[in-house]
């Protein structure tokens, strides 16, 4: 189980190097896993949805010119997937604001409904499976309680044992049902409200991965941090 998945690890500075993992992508064979995780800000305008690379220097993308040299759209998303021959096609969008402001607790950002709504679209062109961090009408969080983002955690915590088949194998339904289901439970932690989405085709879950024992002792999780309030 080992060796059926495709994972290619690049530092997604630049667009160009997307282009270029996705181009490495083309080598995959019909049987093999093509697994994506994107985390970072992403927007929408009108119809369209763009992921921003660490290139861009802020979410204002009305140039289309800007737009090309900073941003993937999800149109250049499914074109670059069906380049794949990869059957199996997972992705993870955790597309909220990732840093964290001193002084406080929790940061958050608003995600649009167009975004959502791009997004299921970009599953029905490809029939992947697709794991969204927030619903429409919510925020997604990063929590300095988990060190990392709600979505994130989750996920980890699932391939730590909790979201296992026979406490081995990672199912991808299993794993982002797992994540759904708990990200609610962290948000609530803090004060907040965020319910992850899911989207793949009916009946066609799959394994993903395969994690011994010793392999999962090696997923970092920190330990949920209590908030320390000032008495007044």
């Amino acid at each position: 189980l080992r060796k059926f998945a495709l994972f290619r690890r690049v530092l997604f500075r630049s667009k160009a190097n997307f282009r270029r993992a996705f181009a490495a992508a083309e080598a995959a064979e019909p049987t093999d896993i093509l697994m994506i995780y994107l985390a970072g800000h992403g927007i929408a305008l009108g119809d369209e949805y763009y992921f921003l690379t660490a290139q861009a220097r802020s979410a204002e993308l009305a140039d289309p010119a800007v737009r090309e040299q900073v941003a993937i759209s999800s149109a250049e998303l499914v074109e670059w997937l069906k380049q794949s021959p990869a059957l199996k096609q997972v992705m993870v969008l955790d597309t909220c604001a990732a840093g964290q402001a001193a002084g406080k607790l929790v940061e958050k950002r608003d995600i649009a409904s167009d975004q959502i709504r791009a997004i299921e679209r970009l599953k029905d062109r490809t029939g992947f499976h697709v794991l969204m961090g927030s619903a429409a009408d919510a925020v997604s969080f990063e929590a300095t309680q988990y060190e990392q983002g709600l979505l994130t955690y989750a996920l980890l915590h699932g391939m730590r044992g909790a979201a296992l088949r026979e406490n081995e194998f990672i199912d991808v339904s299993t794993l982002f049902q797992h994540a759904a289901d708990e990200v609610p439970k962290l948000a609530s932690n803090i004060g907040g409200i965020q319910r992850p989405r899911i989207a793949a085709p009916r009946g066609t879950s799959f394994d993903v991965g395969q994690l011994t024992a010793e392999d999962r002792e090696a997923i970092p999780l920190a330990s949920a941090k209590p908030r320390i309030l000032a008495a007044w």
